[in-house]
């Protein structure tokens, strides 16, 4: 199942064509709306409001959490971040559109040790001591952590990390690709998860259609692209039609809002500069 199939869009079978013309507005309606809500403003300050309401609508790809310029606060994540059961009794998010992104939400940097470790508090500083524990002991503590806070996902965070792992790797090792494309990408990839849109079949798609993206908004082009693209083949082991089809659906499923705010990325290229 591809990804436009995930968001309920079917793809036209082979010859048919599909118009878009239903959902697109003329240029001059949108310039017209901005001009009758900014007169509103002036005349009516009780419809400014509800006219903004009406103009923000009506851009389908309006993130809420693009525009922000500092990162939600943690009580606001735990408020939205709420989940319900539909009648086939799976999970579906309360407002899944409206969950704010943050960085470490799902890829918390601080998660490593799990209950292995011992904080000490001095009076000019505080330590920890970090027990030894086997490496599947702790990669079975930590998932079962993610598990227990993300039920709905259907990934792994050991899994989240190697493919985030493996872009990296070929992006930077392999392709010579800066650091702040790949942190991009990761932005992109984690926000497909929150949508629940990730799962075992399409996780590796989905990942170097994210990596595809960043890379073409960062202007890398002609050779270099040729290079990624057949890299993400090998690396991932896919199919390059299969991957260049998944691309259209990411794009869509991003909602076209690929410009990110500072605070979105710049977390992810800090630990990548570190790792480094």
């Amino acid at each position: 199942m591809d990804m436009l199939s995930l968001l309920g869009i079917h793809r036209p079978e082979e010859g048919q064509y599909l118009s878009f013309g239903p959902y697109l507005v003329s240029s001059r309606q949108n310039h017209m709306s901005a001009v009758q809500f900014r007169w509103s403003k002036s005349h009516d300050p009780d419809a400014t409001h509800h006219a903004h309401c009406q103009y923000v609508n009506r851009c389908i790809s309006h993130d809420p959490g693009t525009s922000a310029t500092t990162p939600p606060s943690a009580s606001s994540l735990d408020k939205n971040f709420e989940w319900t059961s539909k009648d086939d009794g799976s999970l579906l998010p309360c407002c899944a559109s409206n969950v704010p992104y943050s960085p470490d939400l799902l890829d918390n940097p601080e998660l490593i040790a799990g209950k292995h470790s011992t904080m000490l508090s001095f009076p000019s500083y505080i330590t920890s001591i970090i027990d030894y524990v086997k490496p599947s002991d702790l990669k079975k503590e930590l998932n079962d952590k993610f598990r227990s806070k993300f039920p709905h996902i259907q990934l792994t965070l050991s899994k989240l990390r190697s493919l985030k792992r493996e872009m990296c790797k070929i992006a930077c090792g392999e392709c010579g690709i800066d650091l702040l494309t790949v942190a991009q990408a990761y932005v992109f990839f984690e926000k497909l998860i929150l949508k629940l849109l990730i799962h075992k079949h399409n996780r590796k798609l989905c990942a170097g259609a994210c990596l595809m993206l960043s890379a073409k908004l960062n202007d890398i082009k002609g050779n270099e692209m040729r290079t990624l693209i057949e890299k993400l083949e090998c690396g991932f082991r896919l199919s390059r039609k299969e991957l260049l089809d998944f691309e259209f659906g990411v794009l869509v499923a991003l909602e076209f809002s690929l410009h990110l705010p500072t605070w979105q990325i710049y977390p992810h290229y800090q630990r990548l500069l570190y790792e480094s």
